[in-house]
């Protein structure tokens, strides 16, 4: 969760233009209503010299927080049991991370099929409450798509212009229908600027498309899985993970599943 944090964090303070805003350049004035922020050397000479071209005047901005972040959760056959819980309680805690960014949010289950979550017939929502209620569900069948899964969140992505733009990818398998190395929507999400971060639950076979996904839109991978305790733990793909020499006294796996993304655990 913090590395996700951290993610969000580098591309969440967008600068765009706030009449409330600190003058931070120049800028031709485009309306009267910019007088006072007007450059007075540039408005004697313009009064004396009057041009369509305007004055200039400060550039005013202001950082925007906020953004929207959608949430692709696998619900195929293989995910059943233990990773569907898992996996239910990693989205709950990325929900509670958008709250205090004031992300909106967007959820998606996939199989063969991808099932959007619509609350007032939108995609992106803050009514985190909701969102919450709706990512407790741990049914689980059919094989796995990742084709239509990322065509419908790309497709909300679409004419929503310089913002913060993420998509957390829950998996434990391969794809096995659908175009498997999701050419046309690694492209798209190139072109909107969304960051992919994935996560994939298992040691074995790991995608490798998953690897071509999160590289080409800067997003960051992980690994989970369960240990002989019971619990899930979770690791960036590209740090060494070791686990504590500490005999821990058993608890519930699904109480506290997040991990540092140092290796270190937390229950």
């Amino acid at each position: 969760m913090k590395v996700l944090e951290g993610n969000f964090q580098r591309s969440i303070a967008l600068q765009a233009a706030h009449p409330g805003g600190q003058p931070r350049k120049w800028k031709r004035m485009t309306h009267f209503d910019e007088l006072e922020d007007i450059d007075p050397f540039e408005a004697v000479f313009w009064c004396s010299y009057t041009s369509p071209s305007l004055p200039r005047v400060h550039k005013r901005e202001k950082d925007v927080m906020g953004g929207e972040i959608a949430i692709l959760r696998d619900v195929s056959t293989s995910m059943m049991g233990v990773y569907s819980e898992w996996s239910s309680s990693v989205v709950k805690g990325v929900i509670e991370l958008a709250r205090t960014k004031n992300m909106k949010v967007g959820y998606i289950e996939f199989n063969h099929k991808s099932f959007k979550h619509l609350r007032n017939n939108k995609f992106f929502s803050r009514d985190y409450n909701w969102m919450l209620e709706s990512a407790t569900a741990t049914d689980c069948s059919g094989n796995t798509n990742y084709e239509d899964a990322f065509k419908d969140a790309l497709a909300e992505f679409k004419g929503r212009g310089l913002r913060n733009k993420h998509i957390l990818f829950i998996t434990d398998g391969i794809p096995t229908s659908g175009d498997c190395e999701v050419i046309e929507q690694r492209k798209k999400a190139k072109k909107l600027g969304v960051c992919i971060h994935s996560i994939f639950i298992g040691l074995k076979n790991f995608p490798s498309i998953l690897d071509k996904i999160s590289t080409e839109t800067q997003g960051t991978q992980f690994i989970a899985s369960r240990k002989n305790d019971g619990f899930i733990r979770i690791q960036r793909k590209d740090k060494k993970f070791t686990l504590p020499n500490i005999d821990k006294p058993h608890v519930d796996p699904f109480a506290q599943a997040f991990v540092l993304a140092s290796g270190g655990s937390k229950h």
